[in-house]
């Protein structure tokens, strides 16, 4: 065989020795992963449900259950986060025009998932005091009402950081581009869902967070008159009003 074929030869083979240990390699890493992609998105549907159940009867057995599964969607979104962003082929992939749709919808959707997990450690903070001041009323400690009045007041700032982190993660999912593959489609509609769901208890708290402190005397004392109507003597306001009280609150307690 002359020299120049074999010498091709042995190229040919060194470029497809070197090719499949780049294939063997990415299998290696990018299954990995995948595995954690999984991994993730099981942690999540754990934590949807969690809060799909909080009710009434919250108590510190759901609070806790809550924490351990943010913590755990934390800890497997760190390592697709740190992949996504810094991984040269997935930057590659990325400028493509077949797989740059996809990886922007990843991105956008990690970045949703980031800020999720943030709300969720400022509820977090919020709930666990509360789970406290229901404990101590339980025992008969206190006024629940003037503390939960004070909890209000302490975690607007909480609530508020909250309620922006879930408005930021809204803007990343209404940036995700179409004609995603399923997995994304289908993650981020259902995320939007459950967002849409818990969004107007979020404002009804913050429209309650901004007014009852303020009408129970945590900013100085409130008076308030009341007129006890009685309907079997009709007046244009609806009856007869033969009572009235005077009621005071300071600090969330009546006085």
């Amino acid at each position: 065989m002359p020299w120049w074929r074999r010498r091709r030869t042995v190229v040919l083979l060194g470029t497809l020795a070197v090719l499949g240990l780049v294939l063997v390699v990415g299998a290696m890493r990018y299954s990995s992963l995948v595995h954690d992609g999984f991994a993730l998105r099981d942690s999540m549907n754990r934590l949807a449900a969690d809060v799909k159940g909080i009710g009434p009867d919250f108590d510190r057995t759901a609070m806790n259950l809550l924490q351990t599964d943010l913590n755990d969607v934390e800890l497997r979104l760190q390592p697709v986060r740190d992949t996504v962003a810094s991984d040269p082929l997935v930057a590659l992939l990325r400028t493509a025009p077949p797989t740059g749709d996809q990886v922007r919808g990843a991105d956008h959707l990690i970045a949703a998932a980031t800020n999720l997990t943030q709300a969720g450690d400022h509820g977090l903070i919020v709930a666990r005091r509360y789970i406290q001041i229901r404990e101590a009323g339980e025992q008969g400690g206190g006024s629940q009402m003037a503390d939960l009045a004070s909890l209000m007041t302490s975690s607007h700032d909480q609530v508020i950081d909250m309620s922006d982190a879930i408005q930021a993660a809204r803007r990343e999912l209404d940036a995700m581009p179409g004609g995603l593959v399923s997995q994304l489609a289908d993650a981020r509609d259902l995320v939007q869902k459950e967002l849409e769901r818990a969004q107007p208890a979020l404002d009804g708290y913050l429209r309650v967070q901004d007014q009852l402190p303020d009408m129970l005397g945590m900013n100085g004392p409130r008076r308030y008159l009341i007129l006890a109507e009685d309907p079997a003597e009709l007046r244009p306001s609806g009856g007869f009003i033969g009572t009235y009280g005077i009621v005071t609150f300071d600090q969330g307690r009546i006085t």
